[in-house]
C-alpha cells in the first residue's frame, strides 16, 4: 500500500522521501531537522513492552526495526516541531509515544465492538466516525461524521497525555486523536490514502498536512 500514501501525498505537490530503517541516533536527529514533516505509516503491530505491558497470544508481528526508528524519531519530530500525521499504526505509535497503551487484540479486551478488521474492504466504507468540532481533523474533512474503511484490529485503550480526541467510531472506540501542545501532531486510525483518490474529504487529510509543512 505505499504507493496510495505517496500518490495521497504527491496530489498535494509534496516532494515526497521515503526513509529506509535507521536506528543510529545521529542519523534520526539529523533527519528529524532535515525534512519539513512527517508521515507515519500502517504495519505490524507495537511491541506491547513499549507501552509497559505483557504481550497477549493474540497481539499479532511484530516489527521490532520499525519500533526501534519510528518512536524516537516521532519524538525528535516533536522536539523539533514537525507537522505530523500518522496513520493506523502510525496513529497508535503516537499515543504510545504520549504515554498512552493499546488495546492489544480488540476482540478479546474489547468484547462487543464493531469488526475493525475488514481487510476485504480496502477501499470501500465500512462504518461512520463521528468528528469533534474544532478540531484540525474537522477543520479538513469539513463534516461532522465521516465513513471511513477499517483495517485494524488494535486500537487505543488509555488516551497518552496531551493528546485530545477528535474521532470515534459508532463503538465509542478511538479513531482521531491531535496533541494540544504541538503545532500540527493529528493522528487517524482507518487508512485514509486508500480512500482518497475518490473521496476529497479523505484527500484533504493529506492536503492540511502538506499546506502545515511548506
Amino acid at each position: 500500500m505505499e504507493h496510495m500514501y505517496l500518490s495521497s501525498l504527491r496530489r498535494t505537490g509534496a516532494q515526497v522521501v521515503v526513509l529506509p530503517p535507521v536506528v543510529s541516533q545521529g542519523e534520526l536527529e539529523w533527519i528529524a531537522r532535515a525534512y519539513d514533516g512527517f508521515l507515519f505509516t500502517g504495519g505490524a503491530d507495537v511491541e506491547p513492552a513499549l507501552y509497559g505491558e505483557e504481550r497477549i497470544p493474540q497481539c499479532g508481528p511484530i516489527d521490532s526495526v520499525r519500533d526501534a526508528m519510528e518512536l524516537p524519531l516521532f519524538r525528535l519530530a516533536l522536539r523539533e516541531e514537525k507537522p505530523i500525521l500518522a496513520i493506523c499504526r502510525g496513529f497508535q505509535v503516537m499515543n504510545v509515544v504520549f504515554g498512552g497503551s493499546l488495546f492489544q487484540d480488540i476482540p478479546t479486551q474489547r468484547p462487543g465492538s464493531l469488526d475493525h478488521s475488514q481487510v476485504e474492504k480496502l477501499h470501500g466504507l465500512a462504518h461512520s466516525v463521528r468528528v469533534e468540532s474544532g478540531t484540525r481533523l474537522h477543520r479538513a474533512v469539513r463534516a461532522n461524521a465521516l465513513r471511513v474503511n477499517t483495517l485494524h484490529h488494535q486500537g487505543i485503550d488509555r488516551l497518552g497525555g496531551g493528546l485530545v480526541v477528535s474521532a470515534r467510531s459508532e463503538d465509542g472506540l478511538i479513531e482521531g486523536i491531535e496533541s494540544l501542545d504541538h503545532r500540527y501532531v493529528v493522528g487517524v486510525q482507518w487508512h485514509p490514502e486508500l480512500l482518497s483518490g475518490l473521496r476529497p474529504q479523505h484527500q484533504r487529510i493529506f492536503d492540511e498536512f502538506a499546506a502545515h509543512c511548506q
